[in-house]
């Protein structure tokens, strides 16, 4: 009788306890059946009779794992590359749906999860495979990123202003190839995986820098003009942007605007093509990375407001005749995006600025 393979092919729509189960019957340790199911594909048995194979396919495949029985003479899958995995909600206002969908994919408190998801990046799985990736896009109502980490680019930010301690940057700097003068940005853009490290292992207990994955940078579009001898920007405009079609005419008067924010790099590519097609020429801003500082104006409810904000600050007071209303401090991308909507349905205007 021919021996058979059991491979996981993905996690697939199976609840994190599973890796109890596997690991009580594999008699293995919790971080090895890890492995198994984030870096599929990957074996789970090898050489065994077709009936074990048979049984252990149907058995997984109802607890939701994505599972494979191949002939023992078919070669076993290589081993899968490896990523990095951030999320990014796009509709903050669906916050807690993603959290707790997060959760149940992590197998973690919705606590554990929240603060994987107010970091940024918002990174929540390293070294898995693609199948994971995948895996998760289906299960959580956000947007999926994965970065082959040793093979990226890096955005080191310089935090600190103190004199001795810039001296002692722009030497580590040096020394790395980089140019720690970036013309008072305060950011050193394309750095590579090695270098990266090398300035980490140096700096990173300074506290006086911060280093970001460019895979993980979001952009804002803005339309700078239209060629209206061009008869697609209309449709363009109204079809992919959501533009009400009696407001263009108006909107095209009172250039630039953004039409679309915090997208990501391929999705950046994709739009530009597009735009450019269409006769619209647009520019592109960087989001930074890191916290934001909120501004709020044209505030009419002032109780509204307060209950909105009071959700992540303390007491919150707002006089009318100050004429903005400016946050104590800074919170995560997200919670200021969660608010500037919020606010925003009901009048105020807000602003989100990098936090100094």
């Amino acid at each position: 009788m021919a021996l058979k393979n059991v491979i996981i092919q993905s996690i697939g729509s199976a609840r994190p306890g599973i890796g109890k189960v596997l690991a009580d019957v594999l008699g293995v340790s919790n971080e090895v059946v890890v492995k198994l199911l984030y870096c599929t594909p990957s074996v789970l048995f090898q050489h065994i009779e077709a009936e074990l194979a048979e049984n252990t396919f149907t058995l997984l495949s109802q607890l939701g794992l994505e599972v494979e029985v191949t002939n023992d003479d078919v070669p076993l899958p290589e081993s899968p590359a490896l990523y990095d995995i951030a999320v990014f909600i796009p509709n903050p206002l669906q916050l807690n749906t993603v959290n707790s969908q997060l959760a149940g994919f992590l197998g973690c408190t919705e606590q554990e999860s929240l603060n994987l998801l107010l970091k940024d990046p918002a990174l929540v799985l390293g070294g898995v495979s693609e199948a994971t990736a995948a895996a998760l896009s289906k299960r959580i109502d956000a947007e999926v990123i994965m970065s082959n980490p040793k093979t990226d680019l890096y955005t080191i930010k310089i935090l600190n202003s103190d004199v001795t301690l810039l001296k002692q940057i722009t030497a580590v700097f040096a020394n790395a190839g980089l140019n720690a003068d970036q013309k008072g940005t305060g950011f050193i853009e394309d750095v590579d995986y090695t270098t990266s490290q090398q300035v980490w292992q140096r700096l990173g207990n300074t506290k006086s820098i911060e280093i970001y994955n460019q895979s993980f940078q979001r952009y804002d579009i803005i339309l700078e003009s239209a060629d209206r001898a061009n008869a697609g920007y209309r449709q363009v405009l109204t079809n992919e942007v959501g533009m009400p079609d009696e407001i263009i005419d108006e909107v095209l008067e009172h250039l630039p605007i953004l039409l679309n924010d915090a997208v990501n790099r391929k999705t950046l590519q994709e739009l530009l093509e597009l735009y450019a097609a269409a006769g619209l020429r647009c520019s592109f801003n960087k989001v930074p990375f890191g916290d934001k500082q909120l501004v709020v104006g044209n505030i009419s409810e002032p109780g509204q407001a307060a209950n909105i904000l009071n959700q992540f600050y303390t007491d919150v007071t707002i006089d009318k005749t100050a004429g903005k209303w400016v946050a104590p401090k800074p919170v995560s991308p997200l919670l200021s995006r969660l608010l500037a909507q919020q606010l925003q349905d009901i009048g105020c205007e807000v602003e989100t600025n990098p936090a100094v």
